[in-house]
């Protein structure tokens, strides 16, 4: 099966739930070092922040028929495991962005976990698109590294990234 840009997918009430119990448990955990040395888009609070976050990967799982981890352990770094692994083996780190013309964007300092791929979400909590994809040689490269108002990422435009992923 592959997975092609542009596929919509809506979370249903059940998994709308799910999300909203998930990004509680990680707000009630004190999450301030997060907030202030590596989230991107500050003008968001954390809360909208985990729903668009957690629903984009749930999104992502659905869409791909694997499993999604939905676990929310105290001081467990959430932020750098692995989002998802296909039904190849392939391993998966899912953004997320709200903006229509969002491009994907892996901070400084993640390229440390090295995952096989990147893909891209676009959407607002608990509406998502898939936006393409990109391997993690294809991005992590010095020639993709801008600098942002407080910090540097690796970036690729949609129309730098894959437009079908093989989920098989």
């Amino acid at each position: 099966m592959k997975l092609k840009y542009g596929t919509e997918y809506k979370l249903n009430t059940e998994e709308q739930e799910l999300i909203t119990n998930m990004s509680n448990k990680i707000c009630n955990q004190g999450r301030t070092y997060f907030k202030s040395k590596y989230k991107i888009d500050r003008k968001m609070d954390l809360n909208q922040m985990n729903l668009n976050g957690f629903g984009a990967e749930l999104a992502f799982c659905k869409l791909c028929n694997i499993p999604f981890d939905n676990t929310t352990n105290q001081y467990e770094n959430h932020f750098n495991k692995v989002d998802a692994t296909l039904k190849n083996g392939k391993t998966v780190d899912i953004k997320n962005t709200i903006y229509k013309t969002g491009k994907l964007l892996i901070r400084q300092g993640k390229e440390k976990m090295k995952v096989d791929l990147y893909a891209l979400m676009i959407g607002e909590y608990p509406n998502y698109v898939f936006s393409g994809w990109a391997s993690y040689d294809d991005i992590i490269n010095h020639k993709n590294l801008q600098q942002f108002k407080y910090s540097k990422s690796y970036v690729l435009t949609q129309e730098q990234l894959n437009k079908e992923l093989d989920v098989d």
